[in-house]
């Protein structure tokens, strides 16, 4: 299974959300699921925010280095069965027509952009992306 989180930099929500559902996978032992981020703004050469993953690693979620964002590109509804998008102006940038049934919004509110506040915001954010993986894992990968 290939899942792809999506946010608009790929450098704070949709890499948090790759971190916290890899570890979801490890954690029930799952070898077979593939998961990356991007972002539909991302600059390649960024790398992942510093507060995004000290908020990671405050959270539990361990600590990690950062990696260089990706850009999302249209074959990559193609390429991933389940596409994750952080907001609904997201999902409307990918699938403008709502054509795509692998393209969904993660959570019914909007996953607020952490960028250019402080870490309390960047906490708040990985637990409410803690809570929704949590509930996407086990709707989608339980066997």
């Amino acid at each position: 299974m290939k899942i792809l989180f999506v946010c608009t930099g790929g450098i704070c929500r949709s890499p948090m959300a790759e971190i916290i559902f890899e570890n979801l996978a490890k954690a029930h032992k799952r070898t077979d699921i593939f998961v990356r981020s991007a972002g539909v703004d991302a600059q390649p050469s960024e790398l992942t925010s510093d507060l995004a993953l000290k908020a990671l690693k405050e959270c539990g979620e361990g600590a990690h280095k950062p990696f260089q964002s990706t850009k999302f590109t249209p074959e990559m509804v193609k390429e991933f069965n389940y596409i994750f998008c952080m907001a609904a102006c997201h999902k409307h940038r990918i699938d403008p027509q709502n054509i795509y049934k692998n393209v969904r919004v993660l959570t019914a509110n909007d996953v607020r952009d952490p960028w250019g506040y402080g870490i309390d915001v960047y906490k708040n954010v990985c637990k409410q992306l803690q809570t929704a993986l949590k509930e996407l894992y086990d709707m989608i990968c339980r066997t």
